[in-house]
């Protein structure tokens, strides 16, 4: 039957669902991998509550433990930020969305560190300049 907000205004009862565990494992699995938007439109909810039921559930925020921002990684490299990811793109390295506030119509990406100290390696042995 619904509560009496979701009653009387259908479109709200997306809102007041309860996370049911498989919502709950759906965002687990695809959280830091996909953007924001892609996780709450498989849960059919606002990116706003994904974002803040995430929170709650513990899941971190922002650039994880490991890793760095992509311009970070630019500038320690000397590299311009798209060329970097040509660079580790070439290299087959996939970079990782951090998990933003979803006002922010921006999306900022993180890699390892290590991952792009190995691809640059490989990339200045390609064009064949000194390390």
């Amino acid at each position: 039957m619904g509560t009496p907000k979701t009653r009387k205004r259908p479109e709200l009862a997306r809102h007041y669902r309860r996370w049911t565990r498989a919502d709950v494992k759906i965002l687990r699995d695809t959280w830091g991998t996909v953007t924001l938007a892609t996780i709450a439109e498989k849960l059919g909810r606002s990116p706003l509550t994904v974002y803040y039921f995430a929170t709650k559930a513990g899941l971190q925020r922002g650039c994880p433990q490991g890793f760095e921002y992509l311009t970070a990684a630019a500038t320690r490299t000397g590299f311009d930020t798209g060329q970097l990811r040509v660079i580790l793109a070439s290299a087959g390295v996939k970079l990782r969305v951090a998990m933003a506030l979803p006002k922010k119509r921006r999306h900022y990406h993180v890699v390892s560190p290590d991952l792009v100290d190995e691809a640059v390696a490989a990339w200045m042995k390609l064009e064949g300049l000194p390390d």
